[in-house]
């Protein structure tokens, strides 16, 4: 932004979803679960490193869509959610 100007650096999410929950912690930020069609969800979590640019993904227990998220510390929490 030091141009005055948005740079495009968009990270993509690893699938295209909705109904999913976000949080950040520290310099991070995850992206969790969603619906990747309106019959099936997925148990993916997106994880961006804002500093070094890393991107790696992990699994929740289940695929969810529709579940919080919350942070404390250096912890993460996805909860609840509806199971397609």
């Amino acid at each position: 932004l030091q141009t005055g100007r948005w740079v495009n650096d968009a990270v993509v999410l690893s699938q295209p979803r909705m109904d999913l929950a976000a949080v950040s912690v520290g310099t991070q930020i995850m992206f969790a679960g969603g619906q990747v069609s309106p019959t099936a969800d997925t148990a993916v979590v997106d994880m961006f490193h804002g500093i070094t640019g890393v991107y790696r993904a992990s699994q929740l227990s289940i695929p969810r869509s529709y579940l919080v998220a919350a942070s404390a510390g250096p912890k993460a929490l996805f909860a609840g959610g509806y199971v397609t």
